[in-house]
């Protein structure tokens, strides 16, 4: 009976098991990498599959390019075009699939990158199966070595250390030699000013540095101070030049360029300018001073306005018919405009998170939010504070727990804030007991396996113990009772009396 209950179970762990446990495919690349080099991102299945296929995302960063797919099978072939497409064709059983050959390129400014496979499917036992979600590995840049510097804004009065803030500010050299520098700000206020002058300028080969902006593609930014409401990232702002220019060289610049009646911030690297003039301006005169005699300037005695945008270009040509030119964009406003000053509001008045509420503050820069496994990314939409305003939202996919959603606001004078969403994933109860369920399971099919087989058992062991019984010999008292007969029935004449058995009873006469 022992045996048989065994053999009911094993068979059914070996029908439970395999449905529980898959092959999952992965991949696996190397991290921290330096820009500029080439990596070897190695694709594999934790158990053996006769068949592959999936297609290959890059486009997470314009900075990460294939190089070429080694298979690990003759048979496993793949579409080099955009949509690239590893598949395999009668793989006979192999955990490894093929190892992915990329490029890293130098010109990304983010901190990593992510490569995704989708649309993945793959055979194992002769079953095909669809991997959920596909596969993804996020790689890390390498980062170079930092150095420290400390800002520290005080007001004159005596405060408590709790009442002071400190903000995180992180200066990107974009390309420059100064790398990655990570400085402080603090204050008692809601915001304090960074000194940019305490800061090593970064160099560039071919560039010109011009300041500190809030993003990588920026010409110009902040030299001075910078206004810092919360943790944050500036970059460096380069202009294409010399990045150590001499004083009257031969190349096409200007010296001086000035616009009368008007202001602007001229250095001779910063080949585009923009200014807004009142509606009363209908003309600009211009003047310009090459740094070189041998520069001829082309320009008008006067250049017309109308209201709007106007574009003016400046032509410089030296003596071998080079050319080179600097754009001034000015914008005329409309009869009875003003011209405003520069707002530095860089807040949100609203943060919506589709399906969740934050209690949104503009003064509150950071939330939290738990969301179900699964989900990938969120409807995020801020509203903006400022129409002068602009915003960023970044880390808003391939979302899993510790996550951060980071909206970037910037206002139109530079001033930056970060709102982050902290992100938790909801623990699955299947998913995390799913053996236990399982195991649950099985002994809960062995009880009633037991129970089934024993009780055909019970009812012939209950049957032979009524036979047996039947059939076991009589006791004398038994044997005597059985042996002793009834008297025939004795007729009783009607109306005689019958003799009393007992002296105390009596008995009546039947008419």
């Amino acid at each position: 009976m022992k045996q048989k209950l065994l053999k009911y179970i094993i068979f059914t762990l070996i029908l439970i098991f395999p449905l529980t446990v898959e092959a999952a495919i992965r991949m696996d690349c190397p991290g921290p990498v330096k820009k500029g080099t080439t990596i070897t991102c190695k694709l594999y299945s934790d158990y053996p599959v006769t068949s592959f296929k999936g297609k290959l995302d890059l486009s997470s960063s314009s900075n990460i390019t294939l190089n070429r797919i080694t298979p690990k099978d003759k048979f496993i072939n793949y579409s080099s075009d955009s949509n690239i497409v590893l598949n395999t064709n009668g793989v006979d059983e192999r955990t490894e699939i093929a190892d992915i050959i990329l490029n890293v390129g130098n010109e990304d400014n983010d901190r990593s990158f992510t490569i995704i496979f989708s649309q993945v499917d793959y055979v194992q036992n002769g079953s095909t199966i669809h991997q959920s979600g596909g596969i993804s590995e996020r790689i890390n840049y390498e980062v170079p070595p930092t150095t420290t510097t400390t800002t520290t804004t005080r007001p004159s009065t005596t405060t408590s250390p709790q009442d002071e803030k400190t903000f995180t500010v992180t200066l990107i050299a974009n390309n420059g030699t100064a790398g990655e520098v990570k400085g402080t700000c603090s204050t008692t206020g809601s915001n304090c000013k960074l000194d940019l002058n305490t800061i090593t300028t970064p160099t560039r080969d071919g560039y010109k540095f011009n300041g500190w902006g809030n993003n990588a593609t920026c010409t110009e930014g902040n030299k001075d101070t910078f206004t810092v409401t919360s943790d944050t990232s500036l970059y460096a702002c380069w202009l294409e030049g010399d990045s150590n220019p001499i004083d009257g060289d031969s190349d096409i610049y200007l010296q001086e360029l000035t616009i009368e009646g008007q202001e602007i911030n001229f250095s001779k690297f910063k080949k585009e300018y923009e200014l807004t003039v009142l509606y009363e301006v209908e003309n600009l005169i211009i003047n310009a001073i090459p740094v070189d005699e041998s520069i001829t300037v082309n320009l008008e005695e006067a250049y017309p306005l109308i209201v709007g945008d106007n574009t003016i270009e400046i032509k410089l040509t030296n003596d071998q018919d080079e050319e080179s030119s600097y754009i001034i964009k000015v914008k005329r406003l409309n009869e009875g405009e003003e011209i405003r000053d520069i707002s530095n509001d860089a807040r949100l008045i609203s943060l919506d998170i589709e399906g969740y509420n934050i209690d949104f503050d503009s003064a509150t820069y950071e939330y939290n939010i738990t969301i179900p496994k699964g989900v990938e990314s969120l409807e995020v939409t801020p509203v903006l504070s400022s129409p002068y305003a602009k915003f960023a939202v970044s880390g808003n996919s391939m979302l899993e727990d510790g996550s951060v959603i980071t909206v970037t606001v910037v206002a139109e004078d530079g001033t930056v804030n970060t709102y982050k969403v902290n992100i938790t994933i909801e623990e699955n109860f299947l998913e995390n007991y799913l053996i236990y369920i399982i195991i649950g399971g099985v002994l809960l099919i062995g009880i009633i396996v037991l129970i089934i087989v024993n009780q055909p058992k019970k009812r012939k062991k209950q049957m032979k113990k009524e036979k047996l019984s039947s059939k076991a010999p009589k006791s004398k008292a038994q044997n005597k009772t059985s042996k002793v007969k009834s008297a025939p029935a004795v007729p009783i004449p009607v109306g005689q009396p019958l003799k009393p058995t007992n002296q105390n009873e009596s008995l009546e006469v039947l008419d």
